[in-house]
């Protein structure tokens, strides 16, 4: 940039006076005196000239100091944006944790006082570096000015999101510790403790401070209760209810307790539902269950009723259950009693452990009559039974000439029987006289191994010996193998090779 001249440039100011009069010299006359005074006339205005031109210098000189003073404190302004919102350097962009870590108040301020002697170094002047000082000082002021606001803003925004941290953060440790009362009672003089320095910080009155520490511990006290229904021990909820309610702020209050209260009726009912299964299938169990409920004062009247309602069905199904497998079990033996009836009336005797089962089986039910009277019925034929067949045509006889002359009941049911006695032998006589001897005891019941006949040799001997035997004690057709096995050597022989039937 050019540079004006100033007015040192023009050396020293001269300083006009107003001229003598020659000595010696006295004008007389308009002609002598007109060059004197146009040569006055003259000075003074040499002298008037000099002084509108270095008043004319001087004020160009300081416009020009002003105005450089100007550009270098636009500089300056410049700096002091960035330094204060700049995208790299700006002190705004240090926020919370941050900006309360940093050394900012020490550092932006020897930025700004670097800067300011960096544009200083450029001016030409003292006047104006002099004016340059005057307006960065009071820039200094503001710069630092807005630097200590942020950095109390931000220190304020810090504090208030620690303390945020803090209750969040333990009421999560009260919900993961719920069962170590020390761990949640560290908690709440955490809290507490949190509640008194931002208090200070932010000047809360005394109703405040209080009504924001009861409402952090309520919040931790309702975590715990709530973790402790959560995980189904409502013992433990009702317990820590009990003992920390006076903490707890009357509405959060009301509200655990209609939960605490509703958790330990679920917990009295899941218990004794869990009662009711292990009791399920067991009467006496049932009954004893059935008692207790009834007597519980503590259950309420809703989930009682619903409870006796369940085990009185459950009873219902034992009962139901119980009559069907009796159904069965009478079934059962009257089939074991018509069995063993049909033994009797074919001509056999009942074996004495069937006989005696069936007698246990019936003891005490609307079956007991009839097996006493198949026991007598066998005891009354076994006589009959075991007679041949001329020495039962002759009882037969008796018997119904004892009928013709005295027709009872009885005597005619027992002459029927007798009669069936008679005709079943005689058809099993016919048909499988071994297993007849075998039946009634006149045979040894030896099985035979058709498939290795050569090997079956004393079997077969006894076979054929106790078929002779049947043909002389009951004129039975002499057949030695039993109908069964005339089948299995019948089916041998139809699929058997030559060789093999030899």
């Amino acid at each position: 940039m050019p540079k004006l001249p100033s007015s040192l440039d023009l050396g020293a100011r001269p300083t006009p006076t107003p001229g003598a009069p020659s000595a010696g010299y006295n004008p007389t006359t308009g002609a002598e005196t007109a060059p004197g005074l146009a040569l006055a006339r003259l000075g003074a205005e040499m002298g008037s000239s000099a002084n509108e031109i270095y008043a004319a210098v001087k004020l160009e000189q300081d416009r020009n100091d002003t105005l450089r003073a100007e550009d270098a404190f636009n500089q300056l302004r410049e700096r002091q944006l960035d330094l204060t919102i700049g995208e790299q350097n700006g002190f705004a962009n240090l926020k919370g944790e941050k900006a309360v870590k940093s050394t900012m108040m020490t550092d932006y301020p020897a930025s700004y006082g670097q800067a300011v002697k960096e544009i200083e170094s450029g001016l030409d002047n003292d006047t104006q570096r002099s004016l340059f000082k005057r307006r960065a000082d009071v820039s200094s002021i503001q710069f630092r000015q807005d630097l200590l606001q942020h950095a109390v803003r931000e220190r304020e925004a810090y504090a208030a999101n620690v303390y945020k941290a803090t209750m969040d953060l333990e009421v999560r440790q009260s919900v993961a510790r719920w069962q170590d009362p020390n761990a949640v009672g560290l908690s709440l003089e955490r809290l507490n403790a949190a509640v008194d320095s931002e208090a200070e910080r932010a000047a809360w009155p005394k109703e405040l401070r209080d009504a924001e520490k009861l409402r952090a511990a309520s919040t931790v006290h309702a975590a715990v209760i709530g973790q402790a229904l959560a995980s189904e021990n409502h013992v433990y909820a009702q317990a820590w209810y009990d003992e920390h309610k006076a903490e707890i702020d009357p509405q959060t209050a009301k509200q655990l307790q209609r939960s605490v209260e509703d958790g330990t009726q679920k917990q009295l009912y899941n218990g004794y539902r869990g009662s009711l299964r292990e009791a399920r299938g067991s009467a006496p169990a049932l009954q004893a269950l059935e008692r207790t409920i009834a007597a519980d004062g503590k259950i309420d009247e809703t989930r009682k009723e619903t409870l006796l309602a369940h085990v009185a069905s459950e009873q219902d199904r034992i009962q139901r259950k119980a009559e069907a497998d009796r159904e069965k079990y009478l079934r059962r033996v009257e089939r074991g009693i018509s069995k063993a009836q049909t033994m009797v009336l074919q001509g056999f005797e009942v074996p004495a452990d069937q006989m005696g089962q069936l007698i246990s089986a019936a003891k005490g039910t609307e079956l007991e009559g009839e097996v006493q009277s198949l026991a007598r019925l066998q005891v009354a034929t076994t006589k009959f039974r075991l007679a041949p067949p001329a020495a039962q045509e002759a009882m037969l006889s008796g018997l119904e000439a004892a009928v013709r002359k005295n027709p009872t009941a009885d005597g005619v049911t027992a002459l029927q029987r007798f009669r069936s006695i008679a005709e079943q032998q005689r058809n099993q006589v016919r048909e499988d006289p071994v297993g007849f001897a075998v039946g009634q005891g006149l045979a040894p019941a030896t099985p035979v191994d058709l498939s290795r006949p050569g090997d079956a040799k004393d079997a077969l001997t006894e076979r054929v010996d106790a078929a002779r035997g049947m043909v002389r004690s009951h004129n039975a057709p002499f057949k030695p193998l039993r109908p069964e096995e005339v089948r299995l050597v019948s089916s041998m022989l139809s699929q058997a090779k030559l060789p093999a039937k030899r």
